[in-house]
């Protein structure tokens, strides 16, 4: 989902500024709300871990690990 924010974003700035630009103000749009998705899956992943189920807590583990991942790599 967050891609397809991006990219309706970056494509509603201006076709004349050059690329980067675009993709700056796009990102500068969009980046608080991407950033509170990102805080609220955390929350949610941080609940789970603390449970005492081992295979909830590895598979929080995982995906804290492929939120990071995955916000790293948009931004």
């Amino acid at each position: 989902e967050n891609v397809l924010v991006i990219t309706k974003s970056v494509v509603s700035t201006p076709v004349h500024l050059d690329v980067k630009i675009r993709v700056a103000q796009g990102l500068s749009r969009e980046g608080w709300s991407i950033t509170k998705n990102l805080l609220s899956e955390l929350a949610i992943v941080f609940v789970g871990f603390f449970t005492f189920v081992p295979a909830i807590q590895e598979f929080c583990a995982f995906a804290l690990v492929g939120v990071l991942s995955d916000f790293y790599l948009q931004m």
